[in-house]
């Protein structure tokens, strides 16, 4: 017992349970000594005393969001706001920072919405910026309150972004102060930055805060991966400046709660994968205006969500992917009929959807993580199949239709599922010339019998 220590400190949900134990204990009859009391009155304590909490980062609390002191005024905030729109460095830090300014008509409703915003920025730098790099000495309240203010933090966290962004890319001086680091950076991006075709920001461990306007000197920029960043509050606007992208990911920044419209004037983008969790589907209908878009990836993480309508408007779109959407959307949802590629995967689908059978280009279909027993015949329609993925899906039998499909080739299947046909889905794919295959496309033995032919 000496090693449990005292209970007094322990959480209350603890001390409950050491309580029921007791309390147990007590009903059996079992001798209860000495010790054993001692620490059911500390259990009693514990449930008494409330939970200790953390202290908190003295920037982290939320009571300043009021939107400037009270006697700033809606008058005040106007004032701030005609200050921002004359400074075009100010203006382009606030797209920065997916920050709206408005026009000069404002109602005093528009007018305080606007400024919660700005707090809610502020304390989010405060919140998650601040403890690892001491910004600023002003009270957040007092920032608020000043376009100055608000300029130099901005700047400041812009700078120290740079950092983290470039640190691969350029080589500091030890002990190199943050100026020195910055000027560095804007150096590199002035000589190298027309050479970068490549950048990838996918380090959970230095997640960054927002991508700084310098980092959109890099005009040539042709793949842009931003991944596990969940510190990224926003993308500003200026995205739509990298005019020779073709590939853009940006996937698990559970922050991000919108995607900027400029990415709709990526007149060169090829490729598109979205995978995050707080941005509405329904709101990147602008990808359409993405006339050379031929591949999509779509998921939102940790939840089901509806497919858009707007999908079947990506008329140049060969290959789609879509991850754990509910399956009532996807079964009433129209594919572009240019689709050559199509991923449904982790739906859990309790039947095919009847608009692929209208699909007469599709090559490969990906269907796992369906609930479905049964293909339908008309699969048929389907004549320029090569592949179809079933992994996960409890698929008890292939019908006549598919496998006379003339360029089937594979059907992925996960193993369990496999070795459980009977042996007559076995006979019927060797006669097609139609191999299962695993998900690392090697092929399945029959469980009984091998097939003349078959590659090993």
């Amino acid at each position: 017992m000496s090693s449990v220590g005292s209970l007094s400190l322990i959480p209350k949900h603890r001390a409950e349970g050491v309580l029921a134990a007791l309390q147990y204990s007590l009903g059996q009859e079992t001798e209860i000594n000495d010790r054993i009391s001692q620490l059911f009155d500390e259990a009693l304590e514990g449930l008494n005393r409330p939970s200790p909490s953390p202290s908190p980062h003295p920037y982290q609390s939320l009571d300043w969001w009021s939107c400037g002191s009270a006697s700033q005024g809606v008058g005040g905030r106007r004032n701030i706001l005609e200050e921002i729109r004359r400074d075009p460095e100010l203006v382009e830090l606030f797209d920065t920072f997916g920050l709206p300014i408005g026009g000069e008509d404002l109602s005093a409703e528009q007018v305080e919405r606007i400024f919660r915003k700005i707090s809610k920025r502020v304390g989010d730098i405060y919140k998650y910026v601040y403890p690892e790099f001491p910004i600023f000495e002003h009270d957040p309240q007092e920032i608020c309150t000043s376009s100055a203010l608000l300029k130099q933090l901005f700047r400041s966290v812009c700078d120290q972004q740079l950092s983290l962004i470039f640190s691969s890319y350029v080589s500091f001086p030890k002990d190199a102060s943050q100026e020195v680091k910055v000027d560095l950076i804007k150096r590199y991006l002035n000589k190298k930055g027309h050479e970068a075709a490549r950048i990838e920001i996918c380090d959970p461990n230095c997640s960054i805060f927002c991508l700084p306007p310098e980092f959109f000197q890099l005009t040539n920029l042709q793949h842009l991966v931003i991944a596990k960043q969940n510190d990224l509050v926003a993308l500003p606007s200026k995205i739509e400046s990298f005019k020779h992208i073709t590939r853009l990911e940006i996937c698990d920044c559970d922050a991000l709660s919108s995607l900027p419209e400029g990415i709709g004037n990526l007149g060169t983008l090829e490729t598109c994968t979205v995978f995050l969790e707080g941005v509405d589907p329904c709101s990147l209908e602008f990808l359409t205006r993405c006339s050379n878009l031929n591949t999509f990836s779509i998921s939102f993480s940790h939840r089901y969500f509806t497919v858009p309508d707007w999908l079947v408007d990506l008329t140049n779109l060969s290959s789609l992917r879509i991850i754990r959407a509910h399956p009532a959307t996807v079964s009433q949802c129209t594919f572009p009929v240019s689709l050559n590629t199509l991923s449904i995967s982790y739906c859990e689908l309790a039947e095919m959807p009847l608009s692929i059978f209208t699909l007469s280009n599709l090559r490969k279909l990906d269907l796992s993580g369906s609930r479905f027993e049964f293909i339908p015949s008309e699969i048929e329609a389907l004549s320029k199949l090569r592949r179809i993925n079933l992994f996960n899906t409890p698929v008890k039998r292939f019908p006549s239709e598919l496998l006379a499909l003339p360029c089937l080739d594979e059907i992925g299947l996960s193993r369990s599922w496999a070795r459980c046909m009977a042996s007559a889905v076995w006979r019927a794919c060797a006669e097609n010339e139609v191999r299962l295959i695993n998900s690392r496309n090697e092929p399945i033995e029959s469980p009984t019998f091998s097939f003349e032919g078959e590659k090993e």
